[in-house]
């Protein structure tokens, strides 16, 4: 990701802090930066810091990728966003591909330059039918690679037990 400079930014409610220079969004928060599509309750624009926190009811689109998540900070200068709090998401790894992943964690990290997902947290990826636990659990969103990192449990098609 570059600079913060093509945000196209629509609430309910904005406003300006010119001390802090922070601009402040509240209900029905929707932008969209670079093909990304974020919307959540409230959100906190740092144009110098180039970093955006949103919170409430929070998702992240992208190419059929969808996060869901309580609270999200997106740091354009690190090129990640990191989703805490009752953090889900799924995607298709094809757009004609029936390789499904869905996952749910209570921590996530999205590296937009490796096109990585970190779950930590009590994370859990399903892929087509099966399974995986793990301390730390890596997706590859571009290939639907999962790999899982400590205490990995992986259960095969109906054999989810807990």
């Amino acid at each position: 990701m570059q600079a913060m400079e093509t945000i196209q930014l629509h609430a309910d409610e904005m406003s300006f802090d010119a001390q802090t220079k922070l601009l402040n969004a509240k209900r029905s928060v929707h932008f969209t930066y670079q093909g990304y599509i974020l919307k959540g309750d409230k959100a906190v624009f740092d144009r110098e810091k180039q970093e955006v926190l949103l919170t409430g009811k929070v998702t992240f689109e992208v190419e059929g990728f969808i996060l869901r998540c309580q609270k999200m900070y997106l740091y354009s200068e690190k090129n990640i966003l990191k989703a805490f709090e009752d953090v889900s998401f799924d995607f298709s790894v094809n757009t004609d591909s029936s390789q499904f992943v869905k996952g749910s964690c209570g921590e996530l990290t999205y590296d937009f330059s490796l096109k990585q997902l970190l779950l930590t947290k009590n994370p859990l990826v399903f892929q087509d039918d099966h399974r995986l636990r793990s301390r730390e659990i890596i997706v590859d969103v571009a290939t639907g690679k999962v790999m899982g990192k400590g205490g990995v449990r992986f259960d095969v098609g109906g054999a989810h037990g807990n």
